[in-house]
This record gives structure tokens, sequence and C-alpha cells, in this order.
């Protein structure tokens, strides 16, 4: 019993000694750390993690729903001026079954501008209609008006802002004659309706040859 109890003693002794030893102590700290990492720390940042990744996926939802309801109110927005437009767009049309009662009307309309502001033109040629798809005919003149530079200005802004027909001022150019004289070339166009049946078919067609 004696010897025993004489062997447990050295065994605890050793025992002891070696958990004294730095390196020993050192293992037990770094395996308790690793322990105390995986039983505590780990979950947190795990948690953490998981929180953030709802927390993103919450705001990517809330940035794409949000997203959506203004491309909605955009549309609607949208489909209230093409409402609109279709109500003032038989207005925007020249008044004329054909093209040269369309024309005659654009005359009309640019002459009552442009006679109460002493201007004159020197020429006008009238160009062969042409269909714009999906819009309708063109019908386009070309003057050469002459006045001087505050009228023709004035001339200009008035075609610009005149409704309810749509005219429109392609390739402008002032050109001086005399010291208070201007010579204004000027291409005006506006646009004669079609019926549906017809625009639908040359505007087809049209597209076909492109």
């Amino acid at each position: 019993m004696a010897f025993e109890a004489l062997k447990q003693t050295l065994a605890t002794n050793e025992l002891q000694a070696e958990l004294d030893k730095p390196i020993v102590q050192w293992g037990l700290f770094l395996s308790l750390c690793i322990v105390l990492w995986a039983l505590f720390f780990q979950p947190i940042l795990d948690w953490r993690s998981a929180s953030i990744d709802e927390i993103s996926q919450a705001q990517l939802q809330r940035s794409k729903e949000k997203s959506l309801l203004n491309s909605q109110l955009q549309l609607q927005k949208s489909l209230g001026e093409y409402k609109n437009w279709l109500t003032l767009s038989d207005k925007a049309y020249l008044q004329g079954r054909s093209e040269g009662s369309a024309t005659s009307n654009l005359v009309v309309i640019l002459e009552k501008k442009f006679k109460p502001l002493a201007i004159t033109f020197s020429s006008r040629r009238f160009v062969p209609a042409k269909v714009i798809p999906w819009v309708g005919e063109k019908i386009e003149t070309r003057w050469v008006l002459k006045g001087n530079a505050d009228n023709l200005i004035d001339f200009m802004h008035q075609v610009a802002g005149h409704s309810p027909e749509l005219l429109v001022i392609d390739q402008a150019e002032f050109r001086r004659v005399t010291s208070e004289q201007f010579e204004l070339s000027v291409n005006i166009y506006a646009f004669k309706a079609m019926s549906e049946k017809n625009l639908l078919s040359e505007s087809n067609r049209l597209e076909a040859l492109q």
C-alpha cells in the first residue's frame, strides 16, 4: 500500500511539474481561447454577419420597391401626357384634305405673321409632300424674307411659338442686304393629317425600305 501511495504521489508531482512548464501553460491558454472562441465569440460574429446580410437584403428590397413605385408613377404620368397629346394632336395638323389645300393653309398662317411686321418675301418654294412614318404628311415651304433684324427675329419667335398648328423652323440663315435690311432664308414645315389606314400602311412600307 505504501508503495502504491508513493507511486501515485510521484505521478502527481510529475504531472504538476509538466503543468508548471511555460510551454504547457501557453498550450493550455491557447486551447482555452479556442474553446471560448468556438463557444461564445464565433456564434456572435455569425449572428452579426447574418444580421448585416438581412439588413442589406431589406434595404435592397426597399430600394427595388421604391424604384418600382417611381416607375409606376412615371408611367402614369406618361400615360396622362399621352392622353392629353391625343386630345390636342388633331389640332396640331394643318387643315385641308389635299396637299394643295394644306400648303395654302400654311401660307396663310405665315403671311398673317410676317405681313404686319413689314416683312416681304422675294421668293418662296413649295417642296413636294412626303410621309413621315407615324406622323403624317410633311408640308414644307422655303422662303426668302426681307425686313429689319428685329422684325425678322420677332417673326421667328412667333412661328416657333405658334399654336394650335405645329410649325417647325429649319435651316434659317440671315444675310445683311443694306445697313438696316436683312434677308432671312428659312425652311418652315408643318404636318397634314392622314387617315389611320393610310398612315399605317405608308409607315410600315417606309420602315421596310430602311
